[in-house]
């Protein structure tokens, strides 16, 4: 066992420098340094003269992260709870949760990017396109993040609203939000941060 292994990890060592085209000479070649020192010394020496728009820039991209964040909230409130496992029972509720949470994982996994670069097409190029992407991604990033919370709640609380007879709507409200909401709102403030720091 532990000389296959041992093999097996060789191989993929030798395979992976293959894949990755590994280049020793590339790595030290003098014009190829050279060329890293010139942008080490831009970012030492840098232009001061466009601080101002830099700032300008980075204010923007909060103000689109803000807009993105805010607008997501509602919306991924709301799939959170038909993302949640523990609250879509039966074959139909079940069914309603595999379609919502393949919905989130298949947005979730596009990078905001790549949705810019769709919006751009849509919308055209500005801050208007950025904040769409950020909506869509932060709305699936904040459902699926939301519905593992719920599903994390604690189960007597709900059960004994429900043992009072109240309806589903009635459960959810008493029953888990006030377990959610601290967690919620921490989420979505690392979230937004997270989306500051992001420039499409």
């Amino acid at each position: 066992m532990g000389i296959h292994l041992f093999f097996t990890l060789i191989a993929t060592l030798i395979v992976s420098f293959i894949v990755t085209e590994v280049s020793f000479f590339e790595l030290t070649d003098r014009q190829g340094f050279q060329g890293a020192v010139r942008l080490y010394n831009g970012l030492v020496h840098a232009n001061l003269a466009l601080l101002p728009m830099a700032i300008l820039q980075v204010i923007n991209t909060i103000f689109i992260a803000f807009l993105a964040t805010a607008l997501a909230i509602p919306i991924a409130f709301l799939l959170s709870f038909i993302a949640a496992k523990n609250l879509m029972t039966g074959p139909i509720g079940f069914s309603i949760y595999v379609l919502v949470r393949t919905f989130l994982n298949i947005t979730r996994s596009v990078e905001p990017l790549i949705w810019a670069v769709i919006f751009t097409v849509w919308v055209g190029v500005g801050p208007f396109a950025g904040m769409l992407a950020l909506l869509i991604h932060s709305i699936s990033s904040l459902a699926k993040q939301y519905s593992e919370i719920i599903e994390e709640a604690n189960e007597g609380p709900i059960d004994g609203i429900r043992s009072t007879g109240a309806n589903r709507i009635q459960t959810v409200w008493y029953g888990i939000v006030p377990q959610v909401t601290l967690q919620f709102i921490a989420y979505t403030i690392y979230r937004w941060t997270r989306m500051c720091a992001w420039r499409p």
